[in-house]
C-alpha cells in the first residue's frame, strides 16, 4: 500500500469512527429528560429515606427511588411525558405533585 493510499485510509476511518460516535452521542441527548429534587418537611429539614414515586400519566409507568442522605432524590432517563410525582415518608402525610411536564434533554427541578 503506498504512503498516499495509507494515509486516505486513515483519514477515511478516521472520519467514519466520529461520524457513528456523534450518531450516538446525537441520539441518546434527545430521547430523555430528568427529573431532580431535594425533599425536605416544612421547617426545612431534609428527610431521607422518602420513597418516591414518578408515574408516566400517559402510559401508567412507575419508577422509584429513595431520597439519599440528604433528602435528594433523581430520576435520570425519563421518556418525555407528564408525570406526578408522589412522595411518601413514614410519620408524615403522603404528598403528590401533578402534571410535570419532561422534555427532550433537559432537567427539571422540584
Amino acid at each position: 500500500m503506498t504512503r498516499h493510499r495509507a494515509a486516505s485510509f486513515q483519514r477515511f476511518s478516521f472520519l467514519l469512527v466520529m461520524s457513528l460516535a456523534l450518531t450516538v452521542v446525537a441520539q441518546a441527548q434527545v430521547l430523555y429528560g430528568s427529573l431532580v429534587g431535594r425533599i425536605e418537611d416544612q421547617s426545612g429539614a431534609v428527610l431521607p429515606g422518602a420513597k418516591v414515586t414518578v408515574t408516566n400519566k400517559a402510559t401508567g409507568q412507575q419508577h422509584d427511588a429513595t431520597a439519599d442522605e440528604s433528602g435528594a432524590y433523581a430520576f435520570r432517563n425519563l421518556q418525555v411525558g407528564v408525570y406526578d410525582v408522589t412522595i411518601a415518608q413514614t410519620g408524615f402525610k403522603s404528598y403528590t405533585k401533578a402534571g410535570i411536564n419532561i422534555s427532550l434533554n433537559n432537567i427539571v427541578r422540584e
